[in-house]
């Protein structure tokens, strides 16, 4: 995929995706033609990955969450002292700590260029973990309205979610 080629769009729910397709990435795309014969992005992973980075790439898409205080946390951001902190510092305001504290920062997890190509690729992948996120919040809290969203900052995408709450 040439780096002046529009991206796929899709809508899943309230988030608009922008796709990349594994096959398209230079890196997975030179390695298949390289590699010859009628090889795909999963020939790719399986030359590559171990079960190590399996497991611990799962957790990524499906981690756990908690409910503290009437607040849906993720459980890797959990810590009482900083909660503590910041429901103190939010006063209460469940929406705006959960807003805080739930967020993944892609680049902190995944190192990349900044070209067009690896932006696209880092946006396409938070795009299916919050896809992923958002069926995850739904399994384990099916009476809970959850926002989720993929922001773009300068830095590459932030996945975030917090309770859909109406006002009383």
């Amino acid at each position: 995929m040439g780096q002046d080629a529009p991206p796929n769009q899709a809508r899943r729910g309230n988030l608009l995706e922008l796709t990349l397709k594994a096959r398209d990435y230079s890196e997975v795309s030179s390695w298949i033609d390289s590699a010859g014969g009628d090889l795909d992005s999963f020939d790719f992973i399986s030359t590559k990955f171990t079960l190590g980075d399996w497991i611990s790439i799962s957790e990524v898409f499906t981690p756990d969450f908690i409910l503290v205080e009437g607040c849906v946390i993720w459980d890797r951001c959990f810590e009482q002292q900083n909660f503590d902190l910041w429901w103190k510092t939010l006063s209460g305001d469940r929406t705006r700590i959960e807003a805080t504290l739930n967020q993944l920062r892609l680049w902190q997890l995944i190192g990349y260029r900044g070209s067009a190509e690896d932006l696209l690729a880092a946006r396409s992948i938070a795009d299916s973990i919050a896809q992923c996120w958002r069926t995850r919040l739904g399994e384990r809290f099916p009476e809970i309205e959850f926002a989720l969203s993929v922001a773009e900052t300068e830095d590459g995408p932030i996945i975030r979610f917090n309770t859909v709450r109406t006002s009383t």
